[in-house]
């Protein structure tokens, strides 16, 4: 019989567990007096249990929390990094290096899924030779039969499951689909990327080399950055969808619809930037300008759709250059070719082909072409520019249908004075212009319509007037600047009109053209001076019936902001009807010559007639321009008028013997248009005027 001793081991309030001692080996009696002192010892072995108990929970808790602040602070910057990236790319790298680093595991893969095709599109993981690989394809075998939900994982993660784990995912796959594996890893490790709860995504992880157990549990870190990951790749897909879309808006926002070439703002940039790149590297380079002949003549012979042919096969012969030339259409009928790394004389080789070939499939139409070399030292592109300008104004002047080089017009007196052209630059630099204003007269009640500002270059710049500066403005290609200058300094001057009286600007054709000319700043400039746009009239020149149709596209844009129109010197060539039939005006004015003439020749008078009646129907105020004698004046007031026109055809008078042009504007009518006037206190006027001007 074996004798034993047993006494409880307890804390305060329970049992945690026995002492048994006995002496089987050495046979030695144990009596219940030896329970005392081992009851007394089990009391302090008890404390010494609960105490040890307590102390190892404390340090399991503790490297528990540790552990918890390390993947807390891993989840942050993993996720900066995440939040960070702008691309899809970089979005992956991001999540890969942060896994691999931070957690540790042999192997990562991030597979993003096509769910309704059932494919893989796009893979990031780790290859056999443990570095990172991407693979953008489609991953499953085209011979497979079976879609992406017949694998166990996914099919696990799409039914809503945070995370999938397996102990043997060798086993579990179907023998077709275990190539995916790229091995035989025991435990795997996979969560779920999520979009509008669709997976499209799945994290992979495992420990293929070194065996390092896996379990469920190490599932929390992946799962709380997949959260995060999901939004962000569909951020990057938004940013990369936007990014493709504003490139594409910025492409169209730089290419002629209709040519495909580039545009104006296109030439300009790519201008700049070849011509700094040129300088860089101590390379020349060329530009040419190219207009069509006579393309007007294209359109109203034949159709605009013709002439539509004509630019677009324009546009492919030149995009048929060498590949490192960039064509642009730069106007309606103008084009421009930038030649990298070309000299002057290697451009015209160049462009004569072209235009060669663009003879032989314009089908009658020909192209003039200005030329100009750049010098790598040299930094004014604007004068560069300017001498293909010339070099193309020259080869129209000549007779079009021919290339015309700057160095050809620098060597010969046909080229304008160096001094003229300083002094054209100097004007529009520094802006010094004298304005005058001529009145024009209502002729039914005796009083002031309006006044034509009139502006000239001051005298220190050497130039005979307004013609010589616009003839040598249009030579360098600056007519537009020039305008501009003009208009903005009259509208310096306006404070000076008295209230309601029209304001009349003269445009050149060049200016509607060109994108200066735009209805917000124009409206802006006259609205800062006090006026309305109804009291502004822009004249436009019937010489625009030979420009573009973007000139009188420009004009009735600008009338549809308010602003006025009338069609200057009108009747001084047949294109007057044109304009007037295209561009319908609120202001009409007869060429003073055909005034003159129209006095004594019958021709000149049905002339006259014709452009009556057709303002007339039309409504249009007639303003008969350059009225210089008693004779002129009393033909287009009254007794002189042509056979059949209405008493109200010719409304206002203009010219030297009304009053010159001054700056002062006069408040009273000269003493010619007194004498004998219609009516000096009839209040109706032959047009509606509008509402009232604030008066300074």
């Amino acid at each position: 019989m074996r004798e034993q001793l047993s006494v409880a081991l307890r804390d305060d309030v329970a049992l945690i567990g026995y002492l048994s001692v006995d002496n089987l080996i050495s046979g030695r009696p144990i009596t219940e007096r030896d329970a005392a002192p081992l009851v007394a010892f089990a009391a302090q072995a008890a404390l010494a249990i609960n105490r040890a108990r307590l102390w190892t929970a404390h340090e399991a808790q503790g490297a528990q929390l540790a552990r918890r602040v390390a993947e807390l602070e891993w989840l942050r910057e993993v996720s900066r990094q995440v939040n960070a990236a702008r691309s899809l790319d970089a979005v992956l790298d991001a999540v890969y290096d942060g896994i691999r680093t931070g957690l540790g595991y042999d192997r990562v893969g991030i597979d993003l899924l096509d769910p309704e095709a059932g494919t893989f599109i796009e893979f990031l993981g780790t290859d056999a030779a443990g570095q990172k690989t991407r693979i953008t394809e489609q991953r499953i075998s085209p011979g497979l039969q079976s879609p992406i939900w017949m694998l166990p994982n996914v099919a696990a993660l799409a039914a809503g499951a945070e995370f999938y784990y397996t102990a043997d995912a060798y086993a579990v796959y179907p023998a077709e689909m275990r190539y995916l594996l790229d091995g035989t890893p025991q435990q795997l490790l996979q969560v779920g990327l999520r979009s509008d709860d669709r997976v499209t995504g799945i994290i992979s992880v495992d420990n293929l080399v070194t065996g390092r157990p896996i379990t469920a549990e190490d599932a929390g870190p992946l799962r709380a950055l997949a959260h995060q990951v999901g939004t962000a790749i569909e951020n990057a897909r938004l940013h990369e969808r936007e990014r493709i879309e504003h490139a594409r808006v910025e492409q169209t926002a730089l290419t002629d619809h209709l040519t495909g070439l580039g545009n104006h703002r296109a030439f300009h940039e790519d201008f700049y930037r070849e011509a700094s790149r040129a300088r860089r590297h101590g390379e020349p380079l060329a530009l040419a300008l190219i207009d069509v002949d006579e393309f007007k003549e294209v359109n109203d012979t034949q159709g605009h759709s013709q002439g539509d042919r004509v630019l677009t096969t324009l546009g492919r012969v030149l995009r048929g250059s060498r590949a490192e030339d960039r064509a642009f259409r730069i106007g309606g009928d103008e084009f421009a070719l930038l030649l990298p790394a070309t000299t002057e004389d290697e451009a015209v080789r160049v462009v004569e082909n072209l235009r060669q070939e663009a003879q032989r499939l314009l089908g009658g139409a020909t192209l003039s072409i200005g030329v100009t070399g750049m010098l790598t030292a040299e930094t004014d592109l604007d004068n560069r520019r300017e001498e293909a300008d010339a070099a193309l104004y020259e080869a129209k002047r000549r007779g079009r249908n021919m290339v015309v080089t700057f160095t050809e017009l620098r060597e010969s007196s046909i080229l304008t004075a160096p001094a003229k052209v300083e002094a054209l630059r100097r004007l529009l630099a520094e802006g010094r212009m004298d304005v005058v204003f001529q009145p024009i007269w209502d002729l039914a009640r005796g009083a002031l319509l309006g006044v034509e500002a009139l502006s000239r270059p001051a005298e220190v710049y050497g130039l005979s007037g307004p013609r010589e500066a616009f003839e040598l403005a249009a030579r360098i290609g600056r007519a537009h600047d020039l305008d501009t200058l003009c208009r903005q300094t009259v509208l310096s001057h306006a404070a000076s009109l008295p209230p309601e009286t029209l304001l009349f600007l003269n445009v050149a054709p060049a200016t509607l053209e060109h994108t200066a000319l735009t209805g917000a700043a124009l409206t802006r400039d006259v609205e800062a001076v006090g006026l309305r746009p109804q009291y502004v009239v822009l004249e436009v020149t019937e010489l625009a019936a030979g420009r573009s149709a973007a000139v009188v596209r420009e004009a009735l844009r600008l009338r549809g902001l308010g602003f006025r129109l009338a069609v200057d010197a009108a009747g001084g060539t047949p294109t007057s009807q044109e304009l007037l039939s295209h561009m319908p005006a609120d202001f009409v004015k007869i060429n003073r010559a055909l005034v003159a003439r129209a006095i004594s020749d019958i021709s000149a008078r049905a002339t006259l007639a014709a452009l009556l009646a057709h303002a007339t129907r039309a409504n249009t105020y007639v303003i008969a321009e350059g009225i210089e004698t008693a004779e002129m004046l009393e033909f287009v007031r009254g007794s002189g008028r042509p056979a059949g026109a209405a008493q109200e055809a010719i409304g206002g008078v203009q010219g030297h013997l009304l009053g010159r042009p001054n700056a002062t504007i006069p408040r009273t009518p000269p003493p010619a248009l007194s004498t004998g006037a219609l009516s000096s206190t009839d209040p109706g006027a032959p047009f509606s005027e509008p509402a009232g001007r604030p008066t300074n």
